[in-house]
C-alpha cells in the first residue's frame, strides 16, 4: 500500500451586490473536490488560504472626507486622525469569518467601507486578518466566508459592489494499493513530464497541450525537485508550512509579488529594505495619485541606498503635464539584483508643493524572488 497525495489550486472570484448583502458568501470549502477517490481511502484534506484581496466602490453614501494631517503632527497623532475618518464616517462593514465544520462562523476581522473623497475606489488586502505566515491553514471541512453587516448605514444598496478575490491551495493525501503516479506536474494544460493529460488537448510528450483546465497542480517537498521542465510549479515547505512558490523558466522564480512601500500625501522617503540572502528581479512601480489641486511637473524615482549613500538608480518617472484629478501609472524596472544589501528608496522633487496637491498617493513594487 502506498501514500499519494495530490494538489489542486483554485481561484476564489466572488461578487457581493444588493442581492446577496447580509448572507454568508462561502469563499473556500476545503472539501474533498475529486469524488473518483473512494472517501475511505482518504488520510487528510488539507487547505491553505494563500491570497485574499478586497475591492470595494460604495456609491450610496456621503464622501468621507480626507483626514487633516498636518506636517507638524506625530505618528500616532497621523493614525487616529485616519482611523477616525475609517471608522467615524458613513460606512458599511464587511465581517471577515472562519468555520471548522460549516455551521458555526467565527468573525477574524472587519473592513470599514467608506466612499472615499477623491478616489473611485477601494482595495484592501484580507489576507492580513487570517494569518501573519504565507497561508491559513483548514482542516477537512474548514470553511471561509464574510458578509456585509449593518452598522446603522444599512446593507449594500443601488450600486454599491463588493468583490473578494483570492486563491487556495488543497492537499488531498490517500492511500492506494497501486504503484505511485506522478499526477501533480500538470499547470494549466501544459504536461511537464511524467504526469497524466488532464485537459482535452493532444499530450505533445512534455509539452504543451490544449486544455483550457483551470486548475493548477504543484509538487509539494522540501528539496527542489530533479530535472524540472519549464512550467512546473514547486510548493517549498519549512517546517512551518509552505514557505514559497516557485515556477521553472530555465530557473526557479517565484510568483509575482506586489508591497506597497509608501502611501498617503507624505509618501517620500518609503522604501523596499533588500536581504542580503535574497535574489530579486524587479519588474515595475506603480503608482496612483489622487490630485486635490493642479501640479505640473511630475518627477518621482526609485534608487538603491547603500547604508545613506545612494549607489543607483532603478526607475524614474517624469511627466511635465498639469495634472488635477487621477492618474495610475506604472513604471517598467527589469532590475536584476542578487545578495545585495541596503534598501531601495522613493524620492521625488518638488516635495512641498507635490504633497499640498495631493489627496492621497499609493506606490506599489512589482517584483520576483529567483533562485
Amino acid at each position: 500500500m502506498a501514500i499519494e497525495s495530490i494538489n489542486i489550486i483554485k481561484k476564489i472570484a466572488k461578487r457581493i451586490t444588493v442581492n446577496n448583502a447580509g448572507d454568508i458568501v462561502l469563499l473556500f470549502d476545503n472539501v474533498n473536490p475529486f469524488s473518483d477517490i473512494p472517501s475511505n481511502t482518504i488520510i487528510s484534506v488539507n487547505g491553505f488560504l494563500k491570497n485574499l484581496k478586497g475591492y470595494s466602490k460604495i456609491v450610496s453614501l456621503q464622501e468621507a472626507e480626507l483626514p487633516d494631517i498636518r506636517i507638524e503632527d506625530s505618528e500616532p497623532e497621523r493614525r487616529m486622525k485616519a482611523l477616525n475618518i475609517e471608522w467615524n464616517s458613513q460606512r458599511k462593514q464587511l465581517d471577515l469569518l472562519v468555520s471548522a465544520d460549516g455551521q458555526d462562523w467565527v468573525e477574524v476581522g472587519s473592513v470599514s467601507l467608506i466612499k472615499q473623497q477623491g478616489y473611485p475606489y477601494r482595495m484592501y488586502s484580507l489576507l492580513d486578518f487570517f494569518t501573519d505566515g504565507l497561508a491559513d491553514e483548514y482542516g477537512t471541512n474548514g470553511k471561509v466566508g464574510c458578509r456585509i453587516t449593518d452598522v446603522g448605514y444599512g446593507l449594500l444598496t443601488g450600486n454599491d459592489l463588493v468583490t473578494i478575490h483570492g486563491s487556495y491551495l488543497q492537499e488531498i493525501v490517500f492511500k492506494t494499493d497501486t504503484q505511485p503516479i506522478n499526477i501533480s506536474l500538470t499547470c494549466n494544460g501544459t504536461n511537464t513530464g511524467g504526469g497524466t493529460n488532464t485537459g482535452g488537448g493532444t499530450n505533445t510528450g512534455g509539452g504543451t497541450n490544449g486544455s483550457n483546465n483551470e486548475e493548477n497542480y504543484m509538487v509539494l517537498s522540501v528539496t527542489e525537485p530533479t530535472n524540472p521542465t519549464n512550467g512546473l510549479i514547486w510548493g517549498e515547505l519549512g517546517t512551518n508550512g509552505l514557505v514559497e512558490e516557485w515556477i521553472w523558466n530555465s530557473r526557479w522564480e517565484s510568483r509575482i509579488k506586489t508591497k506597497v512601500i509608501a502611501c498617503g500625501r507624505n509618501f517620500v522617503d518609503g522604501q523596499f529594505v533588500l536581504s542580503s540572502d535574497k535574489k530579486y528581479r524587479f519588474i515595475s512601480l506603480r503608482a496612483d495619485l489622487s490630485f486635490s489641486g493642479s501640479f505640473t511637473g511630475l518627477s518621482y524615482w526609485l534608487y538603491q541606498d547603500y547604508f545613506g549613500e545612494p549607489t543607483s538608480e532603478l526607475m524614474r518617472h517624469t511627466n511635465n503635464e498639469t495634472l488635477s484629478t487621477y492618474i495610475s501609472i506604472e513604471t517598467p524596472i527589469n532590475r536584476e539584483m542578487n545578495n545585495e544589501i541596503g534598501s531601495l528608496i522613493l524620492n521625488a522633487s518638488d516635495k512641498v508643493n507635490l504633497q499640498d496637491s495631493l489627496n492621497y498617493a499609493s506606490f506599489e513594487l512589482v517584483y520576483q524572488l529567483l533562485r
